[in-house]
């Protein structure tokens, strides 16, 4: 049975000034206004350590990291983090 996975990403858009331009170019996607999703290239995780209390709740997944078995725990982290 597969796991649903929740992550907290960083948004891609032109807030990355030249890597945004230079992807918006090279992609060809010239209405693009932004990028969220779990590809982890374009938008990193927002959690970049993982603390004690984290393990109960981590997805382990063999190409993703800081993804959590609990949305309402990864809220947590969002509260923390604005």
């Amino acid at each position: 049975m597969a796991t649903m996975g929740f992550r907290l990403s960083e948004r891609f858009d032109s807030s990355w000034g030249d890597t945004w331009t230079r992807y918006v170019q090279v992609s060809g996607l010239s209405a693009l206004e932004e990028v969220i999703g779990l590809d982890c290239s374009l938008c990193p995780c927002v959690i970049d350590e993982l603390g004690e209390d984290d393990c109960r709740h981590t997805v382990y997944a063999e190409h993703l990291f800081g993804v959590f078995d609990d949305p309402d725990y990864l809220l947590g982290y969002s509260a923390q983090i604005n």
